[in-house]
């Protein structure tokens, strides 16, 4: 049922913490620029990898919202609670 699935969600309010330390971008960029190969092209790099990070976090979470009925807003924690069975609950624990 993709009636679960909306846009823009229902708040704006973490999106900021969740770009930002999920993709673990402060960490990340400083370290590998540090290390990388003169010749690299940054901007080519940090564009496409950050891209495909938002894709694949976009996909998953639209397969979860849509395959798993009755979810909470917070896919994992409602995985993590048992409700789904002892083997998702111990997955995404993992």
């Amino acid at each position: 049922e993709f009636d679960r699935l909306t846009l823009w969600g229902t708040s704006w309010n973490s999106l900021f913490g969740v770009v930002l330390f999920n993709f673990a971008l402060v960490i990340a960029i400083p370290a590998w620029l540090y290390e990388k190969h003169p010749s690299i092209d940054v901007p080519t790099v940090i564009h496409g990898s950050t891209a495909l990070s938002t894709f694949m976090y976009v996909m998953i979470g639209s397969i979860g919202a849509v395959a798993i009925p009755n979810i909470s807003d917070n896919m994992l924690e409602s995985m993590m609670s048992g409700v789904f069975g002892p083997v998702m609950a111990i997955g995404a624990t993992i």
